[in-house]
């Protein structure tokens, strides 16, 4: 759970970025390693006195380059302050020149290293200074066995910058990863805490930028992440002098035979985030259960089979419920033919879609695809998708054109304007229908001229589902269904 969102800068780095960061803070600002370092150890006991002041014997894991000495400095202050820390020393410093043996050798003053992990039992707190970005690969089988103890152990843990053992740029986990109750990182927020495997490993985060002047920051191109405060400005009072056609047009296209429920679960969320008008052109078969469903929606045939214009609706969308039978391919086919205006495609639009590869090329629709079918668009596999999420969602935008949502925990956004990360959503949101909702939210929203342009829009769009999600999972996420999902995006649409 990542909690206090609001409290958090809104960038999220690389960890080479931050690297480059702390660099330029000791070159160029003048700032001593040791004295971030420092800083790094203060910030983490500051955190140790208000989320467990009666931890009187920690356990700080330490590793040899700067994560563990943060971990050594942090060990220093605590038996400074009159703890009884136990230092496991996994690896000592061995480069006598840097900050990180400075720090080991000043603990040493004090007290003394173990290489064996004692007994957990007799510890209150356990301080991960492992590893924190450094890792690219598997942990060593000796290291693997520490971090499962660790894990086992039921006792809270602190991890420093990043869980040992997760890529601060991908959220990945290679094999093992420290789970921490409590994540502090430092100078900026890592980009792969927020995403993947990152949101299960990192607990609570908080972050401290150890005084790195903001100048630095402003050098690098960042992740912007997402939260509550965009929603709340994005949404204004609607005019009293309005009628339905100053809310948009949408026009929603799929329900195949024996499919009728994806297109309903659309409509209906397009329509309770404030959609005027919404239609749905389904196969025969299907249209009586959709319509029953949702009374006002509205039949959408005019635009396909009696002469509409394709591009008169605000949005369309086409692939909830579409299957992929020769009525699917051929509905598919029209509509691209067809509609040059705005225009969603998920589902089995997408599985449509990646059989012609990248051939067809947009700078106007939205594609929004789950890991498996972000898989399929690129001609990879679902784990290689999110081994790297950032990189998928980066390049079906550069592939495809227009701007792509890659769904999941740490939803991400990519349009020509660069990525965003929405850290709102839960897991009760993994039902089916969900991302059908989604569809129909975004199409809502976008059809409204919501947002001050089309990708602010969609990020818009993605709070409101993913906080409609979260206000749903108040009753408990297992057993949560898509309906309930949008029985509060009307609450959410209107808490401004």
């Amino acid at each position: 759970m990542i909690a206090d969102m609001i409290q958090l800068p809104p960038l999220l780095y690389t960890a080479e970025q931050v690297r480059q960061m702390d660099r330029l803070a000791i070159e160029r600002e003048g700032i001593l390693g040791y004295r971030l370092m420092t800083r790094a150890a203060k910030a983490a006991h500051r955190l140790i006195q208000k989320e467990w002041p009666g931890a009187r014997r920690p356990l700080i894991v330490c590793g040899p380059g700067n994560n563990g000495g943060d971990g050594y400095v942090l060990a220093r202050l605590l038996r400074e302050a009159g703890g009884e820390p136990i230092v496991l020393s996994l690896s000592a410093p061995e480069n006598q020149e840097s900050d990180a043996y400075r720090a080991y050798q000043d603990y040493l003053q004090l007290g003394e290293t173990t290489a064996q992990l004692p007994a957990l039992s007799e510890v209150d707190l356990i301080v991960d200074a492992l590893l924190g970005t450094g890792l690219d690969r598997d942990l060593s089988p000796a290291w693997q066995h520490v971090v499962d103890q660790l894990n086992q152990s039921h006792k809270p843990i602190l991890a420093l910058d990043v869980p040992s053992g997760l890529c601060a740029n991908t959220g990945h986990v290679w094999d093992r990863a420290v789970v921490a109750d409590h994540t502090l990182s430092f100078i900026g927020l890592k980009q792969g805490c927020f995403t993947h495997h990152g949101t299960d490993h990192c607990g609570v985060i908080h972050h401290d930028d150890l005084g790195v002047p903001q100048s630095v920051f402003s050098e690098f191109k960042a992740v912007r992440k997402l939260d509550v405060e965009d929603l709340l400005r994005a949404l204004p009072p609607r005019s009293r002098n309005s009628h339905k056609g100053s809310f948009g047009k949408v026009l929603i296209i799929g329900a195949g035979p024996g499919m009728p429920g994806a297109v309903a679960l659309a409509g209906s969320a397009a329509l309770r985030v404030g959609a005027g008008l919404v239609s749905v052109y389904a196969h025969t078969s299907s249209e009586p259960s959709v319509f029953s469903h949702r009374p006002e929606l509205l039949s959408g045939a005019w635009y396909l089979e009696q002469g509409g214009d394709l591009n008169a609706p605000d949005m369309c969308v086409i692939g909830p419920g579409l299957g992929r039978t020769d009525w699917a391919r051929e509905l598919f086919a029209n509509v691209l033919k067809r509609r040059s205006g705005p225009l969603l495609i998920d589902a089995d639009g997408l599985n449509l879609l990646s059989e012609a590869g990248a051939q067809d090329r947009r700078d106007n629709w939205i594609l929004t695809p789950h890991p498996t079918e972000a898989a399929r668009l690129l001609g990879s596999s679902t784990e290689q998708v999110q081994r790297n999420r950032f990189e998928a969602v980066a390049e079906i935008q550069k592939r495809y054109g227009g701007m792509c949502v890659l769904k999941g925990a740490g939803t991400l956004i990519a349009s020509a304007n660069g990525i965003s990360l929405c850290t709102l959503g839960n897991p009760g949101m993994a039902t089916a229908g969900s991302g059908d909702v989604l569809s129909g939210v975004i199409a809502g929203l976008l059809a409204q001229g919501l947002g001050s342009d089309s990708s602010h829009a969609l990020e818009l769009a993605v709070l409101v589902h993913s906080r409609a999600g979260d206000l749903a999972a108040r009753r408990g996420e297992r057993g949560l269904l898509a309906t309930d999902i949008i029985e509060q995006l009307r609450v959410v649409v209107n808490e401004c």
